[in-house]
């Protein structure tokens, strides 16, 4: 009787309401029903059921019947509003099934899931299945989720897609990207993605992230829009290599990325606040548009780095390589470039207030049109500067 319950279920599409537990109790009042179907039968119940109850009575009454600790196929299948209550699903095959507004609390995951969808559901105090393997998720998508205290570390994810999910306090050690994984507008806290490989990943419009730590991760060519690392929320990004990252519309105030490798990394239309940048490469580095405030940069290397159309305020800019420096439109208030080398750099239409240039080298620079506001350039080698670009100019007069 008990392996028929279990059969039925498999045969089903469409599972709705089921509880899925590792021990299904059976109870009193379904036993009433077989006793009595013992004591009062009718001549026309067949006795091969009359011999199955009087033999399952016994395993019943014995107290849990175990139906899911096997393996088990429920691919293809549709759950809705089910509930998977502290069992082991490691051995079952979950291949293009789909989870709607289901609960799953205290379970084991199989090592493999492939085409898995969850959609409104919640997953609590859970982990996958062995520890010292790798795990392989493919085309596994979850919308308006959330995980809290589960362990996801060591999984291999390709073509992935978490949609305005939540994940509080959850493990995503030595995850590494396989192929097109994406995070949109979710919200992570207290989560880790340390030592992973997050190389091309998608965060897309962080909605809340708080104590996140993705120190020592490879990130290169990673899209990370709109996260916020600042003292208060201990977000971290220490070791990370963000090579050619983008982290545009970040927030970052009070740390200092000493161990970051931010190799033309993007950070357009960002805002930067009591950071300090010394002995890195910021090569090619793109702070277009972006708010710096009260920051430094001491021995960097800012060659051909982007700054056009930033707002700079009490910032001091020393012994820094800035060759190529493209800072067209900057607003440069209250700052300061000491003996660095500014040579080719392009400044046009920007404006200096109340800021110093001393002891730079200024070769071949183009400021043209630019304004200066109580500010100074001293002991500049200004060698072959523009400070009106004949073509620009003609360009600008045409009519």
């Amino acid at each position: 009787m008990i392996e028929q319950l279990r059969q039925q279920i498999l045969k089903l599409k469409n599972i709705s309401r089921v509880r899925f537990t590792d021990e299904e109790i059976i109870s009193p009042e379904i036993v009433q029903i077989l006793q009595n179907s013992l004591t009062e039968h009718s001549p026309e119940d067949p006795q091969e059921l009359l011999d199955m109850i009087n033999n399952m009575l016994p395993v019943i009454k014995s107290g849990p019947v175990r139906l899911w600790n096997r393996p088990t196929d429920f691919s293809g299948k549709y759950f809705n509003e089910c509930s998977f209550i502290n069992i082991d699903m490691s051995q079952w095959d979950l291949t293009d099934t789909f989870f709607s507004q289901c609960v799953f609390d205290h379970v084991i995951l199989p090592v493999e899931l492939n085409t898995v969808t969850l959609r409104n559901c919640s997953i609590k105090d859970s982990r996958i299945a062995g520890k010292s393997l790798r795990h392989n998720f493919r085309r596994v998508k979850t919308y308006d989720c959330e995980f809290v205290n589960t362990d996801l570390s060591s999984a291999d994810t390709a073509h992935c897609e978490f949609s305005t999910t939540n994940f509080d306090n959850c493990d995503f050690s030595f995850f590494s990207n396989k192929a097109k994984t994406e995070f949109f507008k979710c919200g992570f806290k207290s989560t880790s993605f340390i030592n992973s490989n997050l190389n091309h990943v998608t965060f897309e419009e962080f909605t809340d992230a708080e104590n996140v730590n993705f120190s020592g991760s490879t990130m290169r060519s990673s899209m990370l829009t709109g996260l916020q690392i600042t003292k208060d929320n201990k977000n971290c990004i220490d070791g990370c290599d963000l090579t050619c990252a983008n982290l545009s519309q970040s927030v970052i105030s009070g740390v200092n990325p000493q161990t970051v490798i931010l190799d033309r990394t993007v950070f357009s239309d960002s805002s930067f606040k009591n950071v300090r940048f010394e002995r890195l490469n910021l090569s090619c580095v793109w702070l277009s548009l972006c708010t710096l405030e009260a920051c430094v940069f001491d021995h960097c290397n800012l060659s051909n780095a982007k700054f056009d159309g930033s707002a700079v305020k009490n910032v001091v800019i020393s012994d820094c390589l800035a060759t190529q420096l493209f800072a067209d439109n900057m607003d440069f208030s209250s700052s300061s470039f000491c003996r660095c080398i500014l040579d080719f750099s392009s400044m046009c239409y920007a404006t200096f207030t109340e800021s110093s240039f001393l002891n730079c080298s200024m070769k071949l620079i183009n400021l043209h049109d630019i304004k200066k506001l109580n500010s100074s350039m001293q002991d500049c080698d200004m060698t072959d500067v523009r400070n009106t670009d004949p073509l620009l100019y003609k360009a600008e007069h045409f009519y």
